[in-house]
C-alpha cells in the first residue's frame, strides 16, 4: 500500500498552486496524495490531477471582502485581524475545524504536512491521532532575530524582533483558545488546553530553531543564504513551479491563449506585463488607472491581468483622460482573466506585480526583469530582496505610488544592461533547481 501524505494549505490561488504542484510530485512519485484547503482550489486541484478536499471557506470571498481590502490598502494589522475574525464567524470556523478533523479520520494520513494558518488547527489533532505534522511553507519568514511579522516594524536588534514574534503568537494563541478550546474538547474529550498547541510547540514546528524538520519551499538562487540563527532543522527544499508545459486549462487562461498569442505577434517589442493576483488595493478603478497611465508614459504595449482584481477597460469611464486611455489601449493593451505565466513571462519585457511568493518566482525563473509594488504580508520583503538581488526594482507601497514612479522603473528595467544581465543570471541558477524533486526525496527519507 501506499504512503499516505496530507498536505494542507490555506491562502489565495498563489499560494494553493506551489502545493498542487507538491502534490504532483508526491503523487507520481508513489504516493498517496491528498491536499486540502480553500474551496477556490479545487480548479486547480483538477489541473493538475490531485485530489483535494475543500476544508476551508472561499479565499476570494476573504480577499474580495471591502473592509477587508480597506484593512490592506491600510497595512493595519490591527483593522485586518478584527475584519477577517467578522468573516469568520464563529459557525464559520467550527465548520472548518470539523472538515479538518473529519479528513485526518478518514484519509488516515502517515504524514501532515502544514501550510499557511493550518499550522495553527491540524498539527495539534494530528499529535492526537498520533501522526506527524510538519511544517511546510512557501517563505523563510519566520520567528527569528533578523525578521518582524508583517506590520511591526524592521528592526536591527535581534531580541527586539523576536519579541514581536512572541507577541503575536501569544495573541493569535490566546484566541484560539478562546474560540477553537470547545470545539477540540469536544473532538478529544480531554480539556482543550490539553490539546491546543503552546507557544513552545509552535516554535518547535517552524521558528529559526525548530526541533523537527521545517520545510521552505524557496530559490536559493533567489533569496541566497538563510539568515545565521536559522538551525539544521530548517530545510530549503526549492519553489514549488510548474513547468510551462504543464500551465494549461482554464485556471492558466486556456481560452485566452489564442488571443494572448495574436497580441505577442503583433508587435515588435515585447510588452510589458501587469498582475496583481489575489490582491485589491483601494478597488479595481485605482489598480486600472494607475496601471494604464503608467504603461502610457512609457509608450509600450503591454498585457493586463485581471484575476481578482478585476482591472477593466471600462473602469476608466468618467476619468478627464478616458478618451486618451481608450485610444492608447486599442493597439497597446491587452486584458485578459488568467494567464500561464511561464509561457507568457519570458516574452515580456518586464514583469510588474504585487510581490507574492508564487509570482515572483515565476517573474524570476524567467529571466525577465521584475517590478514589485508591494501591499501586504511578505511582498515588502521580496520588494527588498528584488533590490538586493539586482533583478529589477522594489517599489513602496502600492497605495502611495504614481503612474511616473512605476514608468520611471519600467524604464530602468529596459535601459539598465546590469539589471537585465543579473535578471539573466538567476534565471539561469533557477532552473538548475528542483524543488518537487528535492520533497519527494526528503519526504521518502523522512518516512522510511
Amino acid at each position: 500500500m501506499a504512503p499516505r501524505v496530507l498536505i494542507t494549505f490555506s491562502g489565495t490561488r498563489g499560494d494553493a498552486q506551489p502545493y498542487m504542484v507538491a502534490g504532483e510530485a508526491l503523487q507520481a512519485a508513489g504516493f498517496e496524495v491528498m491536499t486540502a484547503g480553500n474551496v477556490d482550489a479545487a480548479g486547480l486541484a483538477e489541473s493538475f490531477k490531485v485530489p483535494f478536499r475543500a476544508t476551508r471557506m472561499s479565499a476570494r470571498e476573504i480577499m474580495t471582502n471591502t473592509l477587508l481590502v480597506e484593512a490592506i490598502t491600510e497595512q493595519s494589522i490591527p483593522k485586518i485581524v478584527k475584519v477577517q475574525e467578522q468573516i469568520m464567524s464563529k459557525g464559520r470556523r467550527r465548520e472548518e475545524l470539523e472538515k479538518w478533523y473529519q479528513l485526518l479520520q478518514d484519509f488516515k494520513p502517515q504524514l501532515v504536512l502544514c501550510g499557511g494558518v493550518s499550522l495553527n488547527a491540524v498539527p495539534p489533532m494530528a499529535r492526537e491521532m498520533g501522526i506527524p505534522a510538519l511544517s511546510f511553507s512557501l517563505q523563510r519568514m519566520r520567528p527569528s532575530r533578523y525578521f518582524t511579522p508583517f506590520g511591526f516594524p524592521t528592526t536591527q536588534l535581534g531580541l527586539l524582533n523576536l519579541a514581536y514574534w512572541n507577541f503575536l503568537h501569544w495573541a493569535i494563541l490566546r484566541g484560539t483558545r478562546t474560540k477553537d478550546g470547545p470545539a477540540f474538547q469536544e473532538f478529544f474529550k480531554k480539556p482543550a488546553k490539553e490539546v491546543l498547541m503552546s507557544m513552545q510547540e509552535v516554535y518547535d514546528l517552524y521558528a529559526c530553531k525548530a526541533v523537527y524538520p521545517s520545510l521552505i519551499a524557496e530559490s536559493h538562487a533567489l533569496h541566497g543564504d538563510f539568515p545565521e540563527d536559522f538551525n539544521e532543522n530548517c530545510i530549503r527544499i526549492g519553489a514549488m513551479m510548474p513547468a510551462a508545459s504543464k500551465q494549461v486549462g482554464r485556471e492558466f487562461g486556456s481560452t485566452e491563449v489564442d488571443a494572448m498569442e495574436v497580441f505577442l505577434s503583433k508587435g515588435e517589442a515585447a510588452p510589458v506585463f501587469f498582475g496583481y493576483g489575489s490582491m485589491i488595493c483601494k478597488n479595481s478603478k485605482f489598480m486600472t488607472l494607475l496601471s494604464l497611465r503608467a504603461l502610457r508614459l512609457t509608450g509600450l504595449r503591454g498585457i493586463f491581468c485581471a484575476a481578482w482584481s478585476e482591472m477593466s477597460l471600462s473602469l476608466v469611464e468618467g476619468e478627464e483622460d478616458a478618451k486618451e486611455l481608450k485610444d492608447f489601449c486599442k493597439d497597446h493593451v491587452l486584458f485578459v482573466k488568467y494567464a500561464p505565466h511561464g509561457v507568457l513571462f519570458p516574452r515580456c519585457c518586464a514583469i510588474v506585480h504585487h510581490g507574492g511568493a508564487g509570482t515572483t518566482n515565476a517573474s524570476a525563473r524567467s529571466g525577465i526583469p521584475t517590478i514589485i509594488l508591494p501591499l501586504a504580508f511578505d511582498q515588502f520583503d521580496h520588494a527588498d530582496m528584488v533590490n538586493k538581488s539586482g533583478i529589477g526594482v522594489g517599489l513602496k507601497a502600492m497605495p502611495s505610488l504614481t503612474p511616473g514612479e512605476i514608468a520611471q522603473a519600467i524604464c530602468k528595467c529596459r535601459e539598465t544592461t546590469a539589471i537585465r544581465e543579473r535578471a539573466r543570471e538567476v534565471s539561469l541558477a533557477m532552473e538548475k533547481e528542483d524543488g518537487p524533486r528535492e520533497l519527494v526525496d526528503f519526504v521518502r527519507s523522512y518516512m522510511k
